[in-house]
């Protein structure tokens, strides 16, 4: 009987820890399924992490989408400055450098170079002031360079304003119906 009995003891201790074992291997089981899920967290967290950043690039592209129009545009227009500059600019002339603020209401340019005289640039400044896109031209210095003892060339700088209607029609640029020409319109013409 006492044998019956630890059997029976035996066999209730061991149906009394199969559920506890059970319980045990879920609870195994259980860390198992939350590791793999935290490693699926981890991975969909950088794959947001990609696509927000695609979709900030996306968005950045789309903000650049009309930049190549914009940009021929102003290559347009500096065409048209350096064509109106080449064929105003007498063979007597030799510029240097040209400088054009386009920040300032109205756009300003800056000329610098060398002439063999003095009358060389007052002409020059003289057809400039008939350029239909160079207004008001004005002599900003002028300075006397000795080649040797007998011979000097003229150093000369002059300023003045851009026309900026007459550059738009140069240009080929039409500006929008209905709106009017105002100094705030010119500023978004250079941009």
């Amino acid at each position: 009987m006492r044998i019956l009995a630890g059997l029976v003891g035996g066999l209730l201790l061991l149906a009394g820890l199969y559920p506890v074992v059970q319980i045990r291997q879920q609870v195994t089981k259980m860390q198992e399924q939350q590791k793999k899920l935290q490693k699926d967290l981890q991975r969909l967290n950088s794959s947001q992490g990609d696509i927000t950043s695609l979709l900030a690039e996306q968005a950045h592209l789309t903000e650049l989408a009309g930049f190549g129009g914009e940009l021929d545009k102003f290559k347009i227009i500096n065409s048209a400055i350096i064509i109106e500059l080449a064929s105003a600019t007498p063979s007597q002339i030799f510029l240097t450098e040209a400088t054009f603020n386009t920040d300032a209401s109205p756009p300003t340019f800056r000329l610098q170079g060398h002439a063999d005289n003095s009358d060389s640039v007052f002409e020059y400044l003289n057809i400039l002031g008939k350029s239909m896109i160079f207004a008001t031209p004005v002599l900003e210095s002028t300075n006397e360079m000795p080649i040797d003892d007998t011979r000097y060339f003229i150093r000369f700088a002059l300023n003045g304003k851009i026309k900026v209607d007459e550059l738009k029609k140069m240009a080929g640029i039409e500006t929008e119906p209905g709106s009017p020409e105002e100094p705030a319109g010119e500023e978004n013409f250079f941009e």
